[in-house]
């Protein structure tokens, strides 16, 4: 981006429907939780309890999203490693949103002030 310009976001909605437990399982699906899905309407799902496949579209994931993807020492899923990787990207690029520069990635913030949450309690 040249000196001066500025970015210019929209905001889209990415409808994915992609279950990855553990490293263990993953549920590939166009199926939402409603009525119409489980009833009414044509769906598909692949169920793959394959570990292999599972780690690796966890790490091609979380890669596409933030650049890479953390594992422990015993090649697991480091979870406290990615969940920092992902805040501190969105962190990044709310402030570059805010000041109209480029994204560092394509994860941003999203505030919903309809729904109330629970804390969590760790």
């Amino acid at each position: 981006m040249s000196e001066g310009q500025q970015a210019y976001f929209r905001d889209i909605y990415v409808h994915s429907k992609l279950l990855v437990v553990d490293d263990v399982f993953s549920l590939l699906s166009s199926a939402n939780i409603n009525t119409r899905s489980l009833h009414t309407d044509s769906e598909l799902g692949l169920a793959a309890p394959d570990g292999e496949l599972a780690k690796h579209w966890r790490e091609e994931l979380w890669k596409s999203h933030v650049g890479e993807s953390f594992n422990d020492d015993k090649g697991r899923c480091d979870a406290e490693a990615n969940f920092d990787a992902w805040n501190k990207a969105m962190d990044k690029n709310w402030k570059n949103k805010g000041q109209n520069k480029p994204l560092i990635t394509h994860l941003t913030r999203f505030w919903d002030v309809e729904t109330p949450y629970a804390k969590a309690i760790d």
